[in-house]
Order: C-alpha cells, then structure tokens, then sequence
C-alpha cells in the first residue's frame, strides 16, 4: 500500500510535518487500522494503476440511458487509444440524444462521419 501525504501550499510548515507524521502513525502495520481497510486500500491503489477505462465502467449502472454516460467513457477510451471503443460508445450516445456536439466532434476527431 503507498500512502501520499498531502503538502498544503501556504500552511505552516509544522502543519505539513503533522500531517506526515499523522500518515506514518496511522498507516503503519501497528495502527489502528484493521486488515480490511488495506484491503480497501490496496483495491484502490490497483484502480489507480488502472489504464482509465476500468474506472468508468460503473457509470454504465448510473444511467445507461443517458448520452452523456456514454460520451464520457468514449473519451477516455479515445483518450487511451482504443479507437474501436470510442467510436462504437460515440454512436451510441449520438444514439440516445442526437444533438450531443461532443459525441460528434469526437466522431469527426477519429475520422468518422457522425451518421
């Protein structure tokens, strides 16, 4: 498990050294803290090592009606290179609401026309 502690720009330095200290007691193995919570922590740290994708996946349970749910994921997705995926979550927003700009800018991004 990796802690970040985090440097408050503008605080008092003792504060910033409190903080770190506060980290390193209670994020030690003799802490309070209880093995499941580095569990939880460590799940977390997987999904930050995640190549963006994976996180959005749940946004499909918020609403998969909406267009916007579908546009978000096919940014990341082009944002990662999976010009596929992209394109196939573009049209299905454009889809669900064909006046979302986004959908179709991102289309036209990828060199494909908006149908």
């Amino acid at each position: 498990v990796y802690v970040y502690p985090i440097r408050l720009k503008g605080a008092p330095e003792e504060l910033n050294r409190q903080s770190i200290r506060h980290v390193n007691v209670t994020h030690s193995p003799a802490s309070f803290i209880q093995p499941e919570d580095f569990e939880a922590f460590e799940r977390c740290q997987r999904g930050l090592e995640a190549e963006g994708a994976e996180w959005v996946q749940f946004a499909r349970g918020l609403d998969p009606k909406s267009a916007d749910t579908w546009d978000t994921r096919a940014q990341i997705y082009e944002a990662l290179g999976r010009k596929r995926e992209a394109i196939s979550d573009f049209r299905r927003a454009l889809k669900l609401d064909p006046k979302i700009k986004e959908s179709r800018a991102g289309l036209k991004r990828l060199g494909v026309t908006p149908n």
